[in-house]
């Protein structure tokens, strides 16, 4: 979807703190937030996106990556200038130092996606950050729209995301899972966790959370299509609906980087929300 972005368009604004984070292993994480154009001018309440890897969401000078960085706040602060959404804000959580992988697996790794010897996982820790420490910061400090919040990120952010939607279905509306990384996890264990959450929700009569899933078709991409042609299908006849609740985006020239989400990103959100 092309931004046509004009020099005249109202931009939003940020803020960048740190966090106390004590059961991670980066003891203090970097929080950075986007506000909508009109934040300082309004007294409106704004949903949320949370975001993973936050020094990769907005401008090109945060990332290491010689693609750039998402550029979601381009976006967001388009689709504001059209009268298409109210304002809405995100928060990007900048990825660990020390291990990003270990942090946001939920589940076992298989050995051959293993670097060294099993280390223990601390997706649930990273996860409890997010919706416990970190929420609560943001809808004290925030003028959030505190039961209308999203989540999203990509490879490792992506399964994390999905993950996390399907454990908080209460908390997030819905969840961007680009390029999700499942294939690193053990199918049993997944198919366990989809098996136990959805009979739970249907049990319970909690809404699905949407999902988007998008996928590439070169490189890394490759080796993550597998999970996602299980995943989706799988979903689907366990009771999420294609097209209402859940999508999935094959782009065959799509390569594992910022350039190809930057560019799935607009629709994605647009669906996500609506």
């Amino acid at each position: 979807m092309p931004l046509n972005m004009k020099k005249t368009i109202a931009k939003g604004h940020f803020e960048k703190f740190n966090l106390r984070a004590e059961n991670l292993d980066d003891k203090v994480r970097t929080i950075r937030v986007y506000l909508p154009p009109d934040y300082e001018k309004s007294t409106k309440r704004y949903p949320v996106l949370y975001m993973h890897d936050g020094q990769n969401l907005f401008f090109n000078k945060h990332t290491n990556f010689k693609v750039g960085a998402w550029r979601v706040h381009a976006a967001l602060d388009h689709f504001f200038h059209e009268g298409l959404i109210t304002g809405f804000i995100v928060v990007g959580l900048d990825s660990s130092a020390v291990d990003r992988s270990r942090e946001m697996s939920f589940f076992p790794v298989k050995k051959r996606f293993l670097p060294t010897k099993p280390q223990p996982i601390e997706g649930q820790q990273y996860s409890d950050f997010i919706t416990k420490t970190l929420k609560n910061y943001i809808d004290s400090h925030y003028r959030t729209l505190q039961d209308t919040s999203y989540i999203g990120g990509s490879s490792m952010g992506g399964i994390a995301s999905l993950v996390m939607a399907l454990n908080h279905p209460t908390l997030f509306k819905g969840a961007l899972c680009f390029t999700p990384a499942g294939m690193i996890h053990y199918h049993r264990d997944l198919k366990a966790f989809f098996d136990s959450r959805l009979n739970e929700m249907k049990a319970k009569q909690i809404t699905l959370p949407k999902l988007y899933f998008m996928v590439g078709g070169i490189g890394l991409e490759t080796i993550i299509k597998p999970f996602c042609d299980w995943t989706v299908p799988y979903l689907v006849a366990q009771g999420y609906e294609y097209g209402k609740n859940i999508t999935y985006l094959y782009k065959p020239k799509a390569v594992h980087n910022e350039k190809a989400w930057e560019k799935v990103f607009p629709s994605a959100f647009m669906w996500m929300i609506n």
